[in-house]
């Protein structure tokens, strides 16, 4: 789980807060990338740049007005997801995202724009909101390979809205 901390953590240095991008952190960390493209989501379309070390890959998504940083890795069960926001918590002091009182207004904010959400998996930590979401899927048999089920543990960070931000919390994912 140490991966997604460390990953999580490089999101966090590569988009400040005030949303600056510093890519190049990247490369000089070890992380290899892919020509930038477009991925369109919901209304929005998305300028993407895709990181990879290891088993981990690491997606910066911007779309002008805000900046994305999500972290995939593959894991043995998606039940793997408790000890990923477990990691978060230990390492940035993450709370969840419904039990800071000043952020009502984003949780009503959340909840109105997409009520399917699931806020368990929504955390703060410091000047960033995290989203952890876990998929699982079945890749079907071919003639060279058995069926077989993955899963797969997804950490997003996007640094709080400027009226969300507090000093106290400023210092957690420092």
């Amino acid at each position: 789980m140490a991966g997604f901390v460390d990953a999580t953590r490089m999101c966090m240095a590569v988009v400040s807060p005030q949303f600056e991008v510093q890519a190049g952190l990247l490369p000089s960390a070890g992380w290899g990338w892919f020509q930038p493209r477009q991925v369109p989501m919901g209304a929005r379309v998305f300028e993407m740049v895709q990181y990879t070390k290891g088993a981990l890959s690491l997606a910066l998504l911007d779309d002008g007005s805000l900046v994305v940083c999500r972290v995939v890795g593959d894991v043995e069960s998606t039940s793997q997801l408790s000890q990923v926001r477990a990691a978060l918590v230990e390492a940035f002091g993450a709370a969840p995202i419904e039990s800071v009182p000043r952020l009502a207004p984003l949780v009503d904010r959340l909840r109105q724009g997409a009520p399917q959400t699931v806020l368990a998996n929504f955390m703060v930590a410091g000047d960033y909101t995290l989203e952890i979401t876990a998929q699982q899927r079945t890749l079907p048999a071919s003639a060279t390979a058995p069926a077989r089920t993955l899963g797969m543990v997804m950490v997003e960070s996007v640094p709080l809205p400027q009226q969300f931000r507090s000093p106290a919390l400023s210092s957690a994912a420092q």
